[in-house]
Parts: structure tokens; sequence; C-alpha cells
């Protein structure tokens, strides 16, 4: 178990599997402490251990012994104007997620074609060309690489992150990775903002144990 945590006003449960598709079973209120179990989609847990409900790890936050209202948790200047360029393009496309089905999202057709594998389906992995695309909207060049591990050879090494920057983590087996813009840190997680988590562009954290680091253009 991940431990105990605060909802956020307006955060709702739902049944498992899927976050996006099933209908609300409960709403939490904000600042409303919940045991859950552990990331990337929490489990609320009743006294006796079962689940009751999922919730998305964007909405609650660490409980650390009293209930507080939120402060983000960002790393570095956290001052209105003085984030990269590349962050508001990116956040601008939160909500963009694939289509099931035959048909494909033009959108993410888009990010492909920052890259040289230009797929043109959004079923192909897409999280570096998210990254590639929203770098090429800020008139930077990115790695044109659709392999999210070919952003460590990209800029230069960070060992301070500042929101924006992008982290990069290991997924799977052999060249497998992940790739997206560092929010902040909390604990053993790091908060990203990146494409193709749970099929969508969204801010979810991840697991700070399988990251590989973090880069910023030279």
């Amino acid at each position: 178990m991940w431990g105990e945590v605060i909802a956020k006003g307006g955060l709702n449960g739902r049944e498992p599997v899927k976050l996006t598709s099933l209908p609300d079973i409960d709403t939490y209120a904000e600042g409303e402490l919940l045991a859950v179990s552990p990331v990337p989609i929490y489990q609320v847990l009743a006294d006796d251990g079962s689940v009751v409900a999922w919730v998305s790890a964007q909405f609650i936050r660490e409980y650390q012994g009293e209930v507080q209202k939120e402060e983000p948790a960002m790393i570095g200047p956290a001052v209105v104007g003085q984030e990269p360029p590349w962050l508001p393009i990116a956040r601008g496309e939160i909500g963009v997620r694939e289509i099931a089905g035959p048909e494909d999202n033009p959108r993410i057709q888009e990010y492909h074609a920052s890259t040289s594998l230009k797929a043109t389906d959004d079923e192909t992995p897409w999280c570096s060309a998210f990254v590639n695309w929203c770098m090429q909207q800020a008139g930077i060049e990115g790695t044109g690489s659709a392999m999210a591990r070919s952003w460590l050879d990209w800029g230069q090494k960070v060992t301070e992150p500042q929101p924006g920057d992008v982290a990069v983590f290991a997924r799977g087996t052999g060249n497998q990775g992940h790739v997206g813009f560092c929010l902040g840190r909390s604990g053993g997680s790091v908060k990203l903002l990146g494409g193709n988590q749970n099929d969508e562009v969204n801010v979810a954290w991840q697991n700070a144990s399988r990251l590989l680091g973090y880069r910023r253009p030279i």
C-alpha cells in the first residue's frame, strides 16, 4: 500500500478497470482522507482492504499527517512567465487521446509527423512524438526519433530538474522507454506531463525508480 492520500475537490471514484469509460460510483470531497494502493492508478481501499473504487493519480496528493490546501509539488522556479516555451504548448494538448477502433486521431498523427518514423496511426507508441512535436512548435529541435530513450542523448544532462525538463524513464524490456515533461517530484514519484499515458496526453505520477535521466536544451 502506498499509504494515505488527500482528495482534491471533485475527485470521482470509478469502477474497475478503465478510468475513462465507466461511470462514477462515488465522489470524494476536497481534503477527504483516502487509503489507497500504489501508482499509477490508485485503488481506494476499505477498512478491510477490499477495493471500493479506482481514482486517477493526478487528482490526489500524499497525506503527510494533516489535511491542508494543496501546494503544487513544483521544483525549481515556479514564477509565471519563466517556464520554458514548450511547456504551455504541452499543457494545451492535455486531453488529446487515441480514438478507439479503426479511426485515428489526426492530432496524434501530427505528433508522429515530427519524427523520422512518421507513423500514421494513433496506436504506435507516441510519447516521444509528443515531446518532439511540442519542441518543434516552440522552435526547438528535438531528437526526431520515435524512441523515448533517444532523449537521453539530446541537449544537456540535468541533475537539478526544473518544470519543463524532459524526463526519460525505463519501461518494459530492452530499449523500451517513456518520456515526458517533468512538473515536479514528491517522494519516490515524478509528476509527468506526457503523451501516450493511458492512451492520452495527461499529467500522471511516474515511479522515480525507473527514471533514467533529465535533459534540457543546451
